[in-house]
């Protein structure tokens, strides 16, 4: 499906989105309309809405990808017909399957497609039965109508998938009618991937690392997230985030979050300042943080300051240093809704994340310097 990019503004953010055809059947006639699927997950199709009021809407035929025969059918002061003998090749299901995949591309996460991939490349390093399995159940999430073009292979398709994880002495998933799956079309099969694998190995290693972001580590995708009965012992990269909970003392005071320090001098009032920098968790500066006058400088200083929060806390936490440091080289990206300069997503100037990578790049230096006996 082709999609058109587009993008709606929400409280001063730009938040990307998508947008495809379906049919929205009101008054006994089928409108050919655009549905649209944004960033944060709002749909808009005549009007906002959540996936479970799409699903609802796709359930009552309201919206729908599959008009009937005979049906009336306008599209907007174009032209207007009737159905004969419509076939469709997306249903209710496969659609939200799809939309939920333009999510996670819009939020530079992995979508259905993208994860089965990554359980085929797992498989290659270790080929247990266990793993064949992962790969089985993560292609049957990909929707329908995307299958075959899961691997962006126009000749194979999909069919080296399906026939690795068809059973030996089984038909080859997903043909009707098809072919007994031998241990030599599963030798085959992996054969493929692992001249696939080596393909995109040999080109990664021919790029200028001067010139290309030849990155070796996955994308770090980090997102706001409200723990509202308290962080977890083990968080994990969740601990990279402006809100987690970790002390830091910068510019003559103590903050408890990365959070609480940036919002409070933010303002050039003592007051606001002290009133968000003790707000109880990170939710409770930020709605404190709305009723404070902001420094007519902040826009000038606000990079710099972020900078030097970070550098605090990661000198001051050297666990979390390591954290930040088992990221390898991978990009960071930071997505928050009440945020368009220090998140990312789409339109957003991500800085937090960029931020995080210089920073991080600081520290292997750092070590890198440590072992030669330098200092930094």
């Amino acid at each position: 499906m082709v999609y058109e990019r587009i993008y709606r503004v929400a409280d001063g953010e730009h938040i990307p989105g998508k947008s495809r055809l379906v049919f929205v059947k009101n008054g006994g006639t089928h409108f050919l309309t655009n549905l649209t699927v944004y960033a944060d997950g709002v749909i808009d199709c005549w009007g906002l809405m959540s996936f479970d009021e799409l699903r609802t809407k796709l359930a009552t035929g309201w919206i729908t990808t599959q008009p009937l025969d005979n049906g009336q059918a306008s599209a907007h002061d174009l032209a207007r017909w009737r159905f004969a003998e419509p076939r469709s090749h997306v249903s209710a299901d496969m659609l939200i399957g799809e939309l939920l995949d333009v999510v996670d591309k819009l939020n530079r996460r992995p979508d259905s497609s993208e994860r089965c991939r990554q359980l085929i490349d797992r498989y290659l390093a270790d080929r247990s039965e266990e793993n064949r399995l992962a790969i089985r159940a993560a292609y049957f999430t990909i929707p329908e109508h995307q299958r075959r073009s899961m691997l962006g292979d126009m000749d194979s398709k999909d069919f080296p998938v399906r026939v690795l994880i068809s059973d030996i002495g089984q038909p080859a998933v997903g043909g009707a009618g098809s072919f007994a799956v031998t241990e030599n079309d599963h030798l085959k099969a992996i054969e493929y991937f692992v001249r696939r694998a080596e393909h995109a190995a040999s080109t990664l290693q021919h790029r200028s690392a001067s010139l290309h972001d030849d990155r070796l580590s996955p994308t770090v995708n980090l997102t706001q997230v409200p723990y509202a009965r308290g962080w977890p012992e083990q968080p994990g990269i969740d601990a990279l985030t402006p809100d987690y909970p970790a002390e830091i003392t910068a510019f003559g005071y103590t903050y408890p979050s990365i959070t609480h320090a940036i919002l409070a001098l933010s303002t050039s009032d003592p007051e606001w300042h002290d009133r968000i920098a003790q707000a109880e968790g990170p939710k409770a500066a930020r709605t404190a943080a709305k009723g404070a006058s902001r420094r007519t400088d902040w826009a000038d200083r606000r990079l710099a300051v972020m900078a030097v929060l970070l550098r605090q806390k990661f000198s001051q936490h050297p666990e979390l240093a390591e954290v930040l440091l088992s990221t390898g080289d991978g990009r960071i990206t930071y997505s928050a809704l009440d945020d368009s300069y220090f998140s990312s997503g789409g339109y957003g100037a991500n800085w937090f994340g960029r931020l995080l990578e210089v920073i991080r790049s600081e520290l292997a230096l750092g070590t890198d310097l440590q072992r030669a006996g330098m200092s930094s």
